[in-house]
């Protein structure tokens, strides 16, 4: 008669397989059963045994690490002790459903270690079935995915930003064009697919001479960014200022690997400064060079001539009676009056 051994109670370690008396049972059965238990035991996936109502049989030495829990403040009890309430209801029902039918479930949970912090979990859950196909346990293999969820987020983030923020282009080292976004398109009037494969010299307006390319790529080599105003042409020819960041990529070896320019059109904001620039240096009414100007275009003047021994002239003209003009008959008969 074969003899049978019951699982090892205690601190499970391998050590706790040395009650069995090898000379009562093949010898290669029992090496066989201490070699799948010390493999289980220090498999870096968490690992758990339950009865069929979810009550822990076992767990190894993962589990209690991701949980923060020994391994007496979880046996006979359920995995409820790491819920975090935050998984659906319907991932549970769909659970329960699949194990039910004598299926193997997988799935995605978010759990609650023993400190309070919350984590994800890939699980995969396989019932256990008798001679009969009766259910008598399920075996629990987990994998801690926190740090994949979190990368998953920060690509959502990115994507998102990507695609709702600022005029965003990417290009390769060799400054070849791999991805554009809505906004740049709106900005430029070229699709993503007219764009790709090219360099960014198909935006020149040329305005900007070799020194100025110079220096950008100077700071780019340099500091590894540039930023600052620049007139570029869009696809139907029209010559538009933007305010444009550039940022060099590099690669774990210290390479670039690639360059990311985002800018925003600065059209409107340099309209404003003209604006501003005139109403700041004419008469609102008339629209002749007022006081300020006048001085600074004296002073401009006078330090030429001195500057190369020359002479200049000056004329003042004074327009009679051009207040009472302007108070009787009012603006739209004074104004006429007092332009060239």
């Amino acid at each position: 008669m074969t003899q049978q051994h019951e699982f090892p109670a205690g601190d499970p370690s391998p050590d706790a397989w040395d009650h069995i008396d090898a000379s009562d049972s093949p010898g290669t059965l029992v090496q066989s059963l201490k070699h799948f238990y010390t493999a289980v035991e220090h498999s870096p996936m968490a690992t758990a045994i339950t009865d069929p109502s979810g009550r822990l049989l076992y767990v190894n030495r993962q589990f209690v690490a991701i949980t923060g829990y020994s391994r007496d403040e979880l046996i006979g009890r359920t995995s409820s002790v790491i819920k975090s309430g935050k998984t659906s209801p319907e991932t549970y029902h769909e659970l329960w459903r699949t194990l039910r039918s004598g299926e193997i479930w997988r799935g995605e949970m978010l759990n609650r270690r023993k400190c309070g912090e919350e984590y994800w979990e890939y699980e995969v859950i396989t019932p256990i079935k008798d001679e009969h196909g009766k259910v008598i346990s399920f075996i629990t293999v987990k994998e801690d995915i926190s740090k994949r969820k979190r990368q998953e987020e920060e690509l959502r983030l990115l994507a998102t930003a990507f695609e709702t923020g600022q005029a965003t282009l990417i290009a390769n080292a060799e400054m070849r064009i791999e991805r554009v976004n809505q906004a740049f398109t709106a900005i430029t009037g070229y699709t993503a697919e007219e764009v790709l494969g090219n360099t960014p010299r198909m935006f020149k307006s040329g305005r900007h001479d070799a020194s100025f390319y110079a220096g950008l790529w100077q700071s780019l080599e340099t500091r590894g960014h540039w930023q600052g105003e620049i007139w570029n042409r869009n696809k139907r020819g029209e010559i538009y200022p933007v305010w444009q960041s550039i940022t060099a990529v590099k690669g774990a070896d210290g390479e670039v690997r690639h360059y990311v320019s985002v800018f925003h059109n600065i059209t409107e904001r340099k309209q404003m400064e003209q604006t501003l620039t005139r109403e700041a240096s004419r008469d609102h009414l008339t629209g002749a060079a007022n006081r300020r100007t006048f001085d600074r275009a004296l002073i401009t003047a006078v330090r030429l001539a001195e500057k190369e021994g020359g002479e200049f002239a000056l004329m003042l003209f004074d327009i009679d009676h051009f207040k009472a003009v302007n108070d009787t008959h009012g603006h739209d008969v004074a104004m006429p009056c007092s332009r060239p």
